[in-house]
Formats: C-alpha cells, sequence, structure tokens
C-alpha cells in the first residue's frame, strides 16, 4: 500500500516515475530487472494496447489496456500479456501512469502498443515451464555479466583516468 501511495506521489510532484520490473505477467515484452519509464498522463487518453502502471488491490500492477468499458471511459480493463485471463475492471483513478520505455542492460526502447497474436515467444514461455525457466535464468546470467562488465568499465576508467593525471604530473 506505501509503494502505491509513493508512485503515485512521485508521478504527481515530477510527472515521471522509474522502476525496476519484478514478475513475469507481462513476458516477453517486461521481463524481470527491466527498468520501466512511467509518464504522469490522464488516464482519459488512455487507449487500448497501450501498458499503463495501476493501482489493483493495494499492489502496483503493469498490464496491458484490452479493453475499455462499453460506457465510455468508467472503466477499464487490463492483462498481462503473458497471462490468459483479464484483471478485474478498474475505474480510471486506478492507472496511475503510461509505461513509455523500458531499458534492458543498458539499451533504452520505446514499448509496443499494437495489440498482435501472441508471438511463438510468449507461447512457449507459456507453455513449457522448462522453457520459462531456461527463459529467466538466461535472462539473469545476461543481466548480472552487463552489470560485472559495467562494473569493470567503470573501475577501469577511474584507475585510467588517476594513472593518466599522475603520469601528466611525473613529465610536467
Amino acid at each position: 500500500m506505501a509503494g502505491c501511495a509513493l508512485a503515485e506521489e512521485a508521478l504527481r510532484s515530477f510527472g515521471e516515475l522509474r522502476f525496476r520490473a519484478h514478475g513475469t505477467s507481462m513476458l516477453p515484452a517486461i521481463w524481470p530487472s527491466d527498468v520501466l519509464r512511467v509518464k504522469a498522463i490522464p488516464s482519459r487518453e488512455a487507449l487500448v494496447g497501450q501498458v499503463w502502471l495501476s493501482r489493483q488491490r493495494g499492489r502496483l500492477v503493469v498490464h496491458r489496456i484490452v479493453r475499455l468499458g462499453e460506457d465510455g471511459m468508467r472503466t477499464v480493463v487490463c492483462r498481462g500479456d503473458f497471462l490468459e485471463w483479464d484483471d478485474p475492471a478498474l475505474p480510471p483513478e486506478g492507472l496511475l501512469g503510461l509505461v513509455t520505455h523500458r531499458e534492458r542492460r543498458g539499451a533504452v526502447q520505446a514499448l509496443s502498443y499494437a495489440i498482435r497474436k501472441r508471438s511463438w515467444l510468449a507461447e512457449c514461455l507459456r507453455r513449457s515451464l522448462m522453457v520459462r525457466t531456461i527463459a529467466l535464468r538466461l535472462q539473469c546470467f545476461w543481466d548480472k555479466r552487463y552489470q560485472a562488465k559495467q562494473s569493470y568499465s567503470k573501475h577501469n576508467a577511474s584507475s585510467h583516468v588517476v594513472v593518466s593525471g599522475l603520469h601528466r604530473t611525473e613529465n610536467s
């Protein structure tokens, strides 16, 4: 509950929010450990196919809008790309912000809002626990490898600067 209040306050105050995704309900579009960028946009501008951060039963959830209520915009129905079932209908106030980008291992990508048939990857991930487990472990491996590489690069760059500085000082 506190996380919802904090996210709402950040969006109201700054107009933007970044946070790390957890869970697998949006595979393959969003993987665990992706960093998501959320923009404060009035919920009346929500469109089918967009991915929104919402408040559902006291939790923050990132799912795609699959249907707007027949009564205009009084209800919104979302669903995770990986899931078979829809979330309970939400009032528009339950939508907190539009997810505009995801960051994965240093690359920033805009999210696609096209509703399309499930990809073969999504079907494999959904139908096979073994494929899903292997894919998630590979994702974790690549994330750790990227983080180690970034850490090594930062350490090397700072050592290089110090050595260069000392070298110039000695020759001067």
